[in-house]
């Protein structure tokens, strides 16, 4: 993936953007590299004295994790642990779960499963995978079928906010409107764009294709739920959105995830959270921090399930232990 190939991501400036401001609140005595600020370690700020808030990406559960995911979680969980252990924060940690998504419904048509089948399945594998790699699990685990509701609703603010249209059943992010108000934008290189790339693609539903899906209708015998829209599910970013500001509100300290979710997921995510909100100070912004894990490279290459140079953590632990990795 080059950048070259989307054109317009370089050219999209607006006068509304704003710089990144540093947080009002505790100062940790801590820095961060942060990815609102590129290569820059800043002050890690927090809201509460002696909480902090954190959401991070789960994966979508339609398959064995491997080395690159564990490379993520492992990460994200030694920053926690020295967070905990040592500084003696209170860290409040949501991680994501995408239990219902377009490969998760390809693999079930594939083995001629339920959806539900694959996703339970493969989250406890994942579960048992973290915990032999001695990955803590977060305080909450929040399913996205068990936030759909939740999720409609944001949706609804969207588009009640002027920033968000339904074409043909579906409900798609109008990134023209947004690009009038859009205010905080997340720095990244060719790392951090992901090689699922839908957001970008060419639709005849969609005005603009910078415009991206926060409600899919469903096909006659896809898994769905009713909504005002049409018989669906929720597209692949809103979801985090939605499920990290029940827990948090509308504003949290930390957003983690891998890197290959920078570009177009924690993107659109910023995006829809502020089309939500509506900040109207320079200083109020949905999340304050994000922390990307980088890649587990192999012969120069980043370990990933379109290379086929994966290999399962489960496979892993066949001839190895948890500090071998």
């Amino acid at each position: 993936m080059r950048l070259r190939q989307f054109p317009f991501l370089e050219k999209r400036y607006y006068s509304t953007l704003k710089p990144w401001l540093l947080p009002t609140g505790h100062n940790t005595n801590l820095k961060v590299l942060n990815s609102f600020v590129k290569g820059e370690k800043v002050p890690l700020i927090i809201k509460d004295p002696k909480v902090l808030t954190w959401y991070t990406c789960g994966p979508t559960v339609y398959d064995s994790a491997h080395l690159g995911h564990a490379r993520t979680y492992v990460s994200i969980d030694i920053i926690q642990r020295i967070l905990t252990d040592y500084f003696g924060y209170d860290v409040k940690h949501v991680m994501g779960m995408t239990d219902i998504d377009d490969k998760i419904l390809v693999r079930s048509k594939e083995l001629n499963v339920s959806p539900e089948h694959i996703a339970i399945k493969y989250e406890k594998e994942f579960w048992e995978d973290m915990e032999q790699l001695k990955v803590r699990k977060p305080l909450i685990v929040a399913r996205v079928t068990d936030h759909v509701p939740e999720i409609q609703s944001f949706i609804q603010t969207i588009m009640n906010n002027g920033m968000a249209y339904v074409s043909n059943g579906s409900v798609y992010f109008d990134s023209t409107k947004y690009s009038q108000i859009e205010r905080t934008r997340l720095k990244h290189d060719e790392d951090g764009i992901s090689e699922d790339v839908e957001s970008l693609e060419s639709n005849s539903d969609k005005r603009n294709r910078r415009d991206f899906a926060l409600w899919k209708k469903s096909e006659t015998s896809e898994m769905g739920w009713d909504s005002p829209w049409s018989k669906g599910r929720p597209g692949w970013h809103i979801e985090c959105s939605a499920m990290s500001s029940k827990y948090f509100g509308s504003m949290f300290d930390v957003h983690a995830g891998g890197i290959d979710l920078l570009f177009p997921h924690h993107h659109n995510e910023v995006a829809q959270s502020e089309a939500h909100f509506c900040f109207s100070s320079d200083s109020d912004r949905w999340v304050n921090y994000f922390i990307h894990a980088g890649h587990l490279n192999i012969k120069g290459l980043k370990m990933s399930k379109s290379l086929k140079n994966f290999i399962t953590i489960r496979e892993f632990f066949s001839d190895h232990s948890a500090n071998d990795f």
